[in-house]
């Protein structure tokens, strides 16, 4: 008799990391593995299911991803930023029109 063993672990990958901004208020985060034998599952810290997932919040992003084969998995974390400082609109040169000062 053969004794084998199949620990091979998934190598889990998130994609589409990108800073949130005033004008871009929602990314999609997906998740990838370069390996893996089986069916590839994946669970985000979020609680979902799916290969990808639209996040609109600053924070830690997770995802575990396991292979169906033999039960392995792998997981990543990715950390979403975001920068909404607005700026300071200033006007300068406020002064009173008169006869002399025509512009």
């Amino acid at each position: 008799m053969t004794v084998t063993q199949d620990i091979t672990t998934p190598v889990a990958v998130i994609t589409g990391n990108q800073e949130l901004t005033c004008t871009l208020t929602s990314i999609t985060l997906s998740a990838a593995s370069s390996t893996g034998q089986g069916t590839l599952s994946y669970l985000w810290s979020t609680g979902a299911t799916t290969v990808s997932i639209n996040v609109n919040a600053p924070g830690d992003y997770s995802v575990t991803v396991t292979d169906s084969d033999n039960g392995c998995t792998d997981t990543e974390l990715v950390t979403v930023t975001q920068d909404i400082t607005t700026p300071v609109a200033v006007i300068t040169g406020n002064q009173e029109l008169t006869c002399t000062l025509t512009s």
